[in-house]
Protein backbone atom coordinates (compact mmCIF):
# COMPACT_ATOMS: atom_id res chain seq x y z
CA UNK A 1 0.00 0.00 0.00
CA UNK A 2 1.36 3.42 -0.98
CA UNK A 3 0.39 6.72 0.55
CA UNK A 4 -1.15 9.61 -1.32
CA UNK A 5 0.96 12.39 0.17
CA UNK A 6 1.06 11.13 3.78
CA UNK A 7 3.43 9.00 5.83
CA UNK A 8 2.07 5.54 6.56
CA UNK A 9 3.26 3.76 9.71
CA UNK A 10 2.73 0.22 10.95
CA UNK A 11 2.06 0.06 14.70
CA UNK A 12 2.14 -3.48 16.10
CA UNK A 13 -0.13 -2.65 19.05
CA UNK A 14 -1.50 0.40 20.83
CA UNK A 15 -0.12 -0.29 24.31
CA UNK A 16 2.86 -1.99 25.84
CA UNK A 17 1.31 -4.81 27.84
CA UNK A 18 4.21 -7.02 28.84
CA UNK A 19 7.41 -6.89 30.86
CA UNK A 20 10.22 -9.26 29.89
CA UNK A 21 11.96 -10.86 32.87
CA UNK A 22 15.66 -11.67 33.06
CA UNK A 23 14.89 -15.42 33.10
CA UNK A 24 13.00 -15.15 29.81
CA UNK A 25 9.55 -15.10 31.40
CA UNK A 26 6.95 -12.40 30.84
CA UNK A 27 4.52 -10.46 32.98
CA UNK A 28 1.39 -9.12 31.31
CA UNK A 29 -0.01 -5.71 32.24
CA UNK A 30 -3.50 -4.29 32.24
CA UNK A 31 -2.65 -1.40 29.90
CA UNK A 32 -6.01 0.27 30.54
CA UNK A 33 -4.83 1.19 34.04
CA UNK A 34 -2.45 3.90 32.83
CA UNK A 35 -2.99 4.42 29.12
CA UNK A 36 -0.57 7.31 28.74
CA UNK A 37 2.35 5.60 30.50
CA UNK A 38 1.79 2.33 28.61
CA UNK A 39 1.21 3.87 25.18
CA UNK A 40 3.23 2.75 22.18
CA UNK A 41 5.25 5.59 20.72
CA UNK A 42 7.03 3.92 17.83
CA UNK A 43 6.27 2.18 14.57
CA UNK A 44 7.83 1.37 11.20
CA UNK A 45 7.20 3.48 8.11
CA UNK A 46 5.68 1.41 5.32
CA UNK A 47 5.30 4.18 2.75
CA UNK A 48 6.85 7.62 2.24
CA UNK A 49 5.55 10.04 -0.42
CA UNK A 50 8.18 11.58 -2.75
CA UNK A 51 7.84 15.02 -1.14
CA UNK A 52 9.15 13.64 2.19
CA UNK A 53 11.79 11.23 0.91
CA UNK A 54 14.57 13.72 1.66
CA UNK A 55 13.75 13.17 5.35
CA UNK A 56 12.22 9.67 5.68
CA UNK A 57 12.71 6.25 4.16
CA UNK A 58 10.37 3.27 4.15
CA UNK A 59 11.62 0.94 6.89
CA UNK A 60 12.59 3.76 9.27
CA UNK A 61 11.45 3.33 12.85
CA UNK A 62 9.77 6.56 13.93
CA UNK A 63 8.75 7.88 17.36
CA UNK A 64 5.52 9.84 17.50
CA UNK A 65 2.92 11.61 19.65
CA UNK A 66 0.59 9.54 21.84
CA UNK A 67 -2.53 10.82 20.06
CA UNK A 68 -1.85 8.39 17.23
CA UNK A 69 -2.87 5.49 19.49
CA UNK A 70 -5.09 7.20 22.08
CA UNK A 71 -7.03 10.03 20.41
CA UNK A 72 -9.76 8.97 17.97
CA UNK A 73 -9.90 12.53 16.59
CA UNK A 74 -6.34 12.14 15.26
CA UNK A 75 -6.13 8.40 14.66
CA UNK A 76 -6.71 7.52 11.01
CA UNK A 77 -6.31 3.90 9.98
CA UNK A 78 -5.98 2.84 6.35
CA UNK A 79 -5.66 -0.90 7.03
CA UNK A 80 -6.91 -2.38 10.33
CA UNK A 81 -5.74 -5.90 9.50
CA UNK A 82 -2.13 -4.79 8.93
CA UNK A 83 -2.44 -1.93 11.46
CA UNK A 84 -1.30 0.81 9.06
CA UNK A 85 -2.01 4.38 10.15
CA UNK A 86 -1.53 7.86 8.70
CA UNK A 87 1.21 9.75 10.53
CA UNK A 88 0.98 13.51 10.21
CA UNK A 89 4.24 15.28 9.34
CA UNK A 90 4.38 19.04 8.81
CA UNK A 91 7.89 20.18 7.93
CA UNK A 92 7.10 23.89 8.20
CA UNK A 93 4.89 23.84 11.27
CA UNK A 94 6.26 21.99 14.30
CA UNK A 95 3.08 22.51 16.35
CA UNK A 96 1.04 20.09 14.21
CA UNK A 97 3.87 17.63 13.57
CA UNK A 98 3.24 14.25 15.23
CA UNK A 99 6.58 12.59 14.41
CA UNK A 100 9.72 13.54 16.36
CA UNK A 101 12.52 11.03 15.99
CA UNK A 102 13.83 8.68 13.31
CA UNK A 103 15.86 5.51 13.84
CA UNK A 104 17.62 4.35 10.70
CA UNK A 105 20.00 1.47 11.28
CA UNK A 106 22.31 2.53 14.11
CA UNK A 107 21.59 6.24 13.62
CA UNK A 108 18.92 8.24 15.44
CA UNK A 109 18.04 11.84 14.64
CA UNK A 110 15.18 14.25 15.22
CA UNK A 111 13.00 16.13 12.75
CA UNK A 112 12.24 19.86 12.59
CA UNK A 113 13.48 21.73 15.70
CA UNK A 114 12.88 18.89 18.15
CA UNK A 115 15.56 17.62 20.51
CA UNK A 116 15.58 14.82 23.06
CA UNK A 117 17.15 15.66 26.39
CA UNK A 118 18.14 13.60 29.38
CA UNK A 119 17.23 15.85 32.32
CA UNK A 120 19.59 16.53 35.20
CA UNK A 121 17.42 17.94 37.96
CA UNK A 122 18.94 20.67 40.06
CA UNK A 123 17.14 21.41 43.28
CA UNK A 124 16.73 25.12 44.00
CA UNK A 125 17.39 26.22 47.55
CA UNK A 126 16.64 29.38 49.43
CA UNK A 127 18.29 30.56 52.63
CA UNK A 128 15.97 30.88 55.65
CA UNK A 129 18.00 31.95 58.64
CA UNK A 130 20.94 29.57 58.62
CA UNK A 131 19.12 26.76 56.81
CA UNK A 132 18.99 25.91 53.10
CA UNK A 133 15.39 24.96 52.22
CA UNK A 134 14.41 23.38 48.86
CA UNK A 135 12.35 25.72 46.73
CA UNK A 136 9.76 23.09 45.81
CA UNK A 137 7.11 25.73 45.15
CA UNK A 138 8.89 27.12 42.07
CA UNK A 139 6.46 26.86 39.15
CA UNK A 140 9.04 27.40 36.42
CA UNK A 141 11.94 25.30 37.60
CA UNK A 142 15.12 25.58 35.58
CA UNK A 143 16.96 22.34 34.91
CA UNK A 144 20.10 21.19 33.21
CA UNK A 145 20.04 18.39 30.70
CA UNK A 146 22.16 16.60 28.14
CA UNK A 147 21.19 16.53 24.48
CA UNK A 148 20.81 12.89 23.45
CA UNK A 149 19.21 13.22 20.00
CA UNK A 150 19.30 16.18 17.63
CA UNK A 151 19.75 16.94 13.93
CA UNK A 152 21.90 19.10 11.64
CA UNK A 153 19.32 21.90 11.48
CA UNK A 154 19.18 22.26 15.26
CA UNK A 155 22.96 21.96 15.56
CA UNK A 156 23.53 24.77 13.06
CA UNK A 157 20.71 27.11 14.10
CA UNK A 158 21.16 26.74 17.87
CA UNK A 159 24.89 26.01 17.98
CA UNK A 160 24.35 22.83 20.02
CA UNK A 161 25.21 19.18 19.45
CA UNK A 162 24.59 15.78 20.95
CA UNK A 163 26.41 15.52 24.27
CA UNK A 164 26.12 19.23 25.09
CA UNK A 165 24.86 20.14 28.54
CA UNK A 166 22.18 22.80 28.31
CA UNK A 167 19.99 24.86 30.62
CA UNK A 168 16.34 24.07 29.97
CA UNK A 169 12.96 24.85 31.46
CA UNK A 170 10.59 22.06 32.41
CA UNK A 171 7.74 23.83 30.62
CA UNK A 172 6.95 22.22 27.29
CA UNK A 173 8.49 18.89 28.21
CA UNK A 174 7.01 15.69 26.84
CA UNK A 175 8.14 12.47 28.50
CA UNK A 176 8.94 9.58 26.18
CA UNK A 177 10.56 6.21 26.65
CA UNK A 178 13.12 5.82 23.90
CA UNK A 179 14.70 2.38 23.81
CA UNK A 180 14.30 1.96 27.56
CA UNK A 181 15.51 5.45 28.48
CA UNK A 182 13.23 8.14 29.88
CA UNK A 183 13.83 11.35 27.90
CA UNK A 184 12.16 14.68 27.33
CA UNK A 185 11.13 15.69 23.83
CA UNK A 186 11.51 19.47 23.69
CA UNK A 187 11.56 22.35 21.22
CA UNK A 188 15.09 23.63 20.77
CA UNK A 189 13.93 27.17 20.00
CA UNK A 190 11.65 27.47 23.05
CA UNK A 191 13.04 25.21 25.74
CA UNK A 192 16.83 25.51 25.51
CA UNK A 193 17.85 28.62 27.44
CA UNK A 194 21.64 28.38 27.39
CA UNK A 195 24.61 26.07 26.81
CA UNK A 196 26.61 25.07 29.88
CA UNK A 197 30.34 25.52 29.52
CA UNK A 198 32.60 23.16 31.40
CA UNK A 199 34.66 24.92 34.05
CA UNK A 200 38.28 23.84 33.89
CA UNK A 201 39.97 23.33 37.32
Amino acid sequence: MESAGQLLVKIEKDFSDEIKLSDGGKLYLDSSYNRFENRMVSGVLTSVPPKFQHVFQAGDTVYFHHSLVIDDRVRRCVDWKERIFILQYTPDHTFNCLVYLIKRGDKMFTVNDFVFIKPIEEEKYQMIGSLYVPDSAASDKVWRGEIVYSNDYVNESMGVAVGDKVVITDKGRYDMNIMGESLWRMRSDRNILAICEEVQP
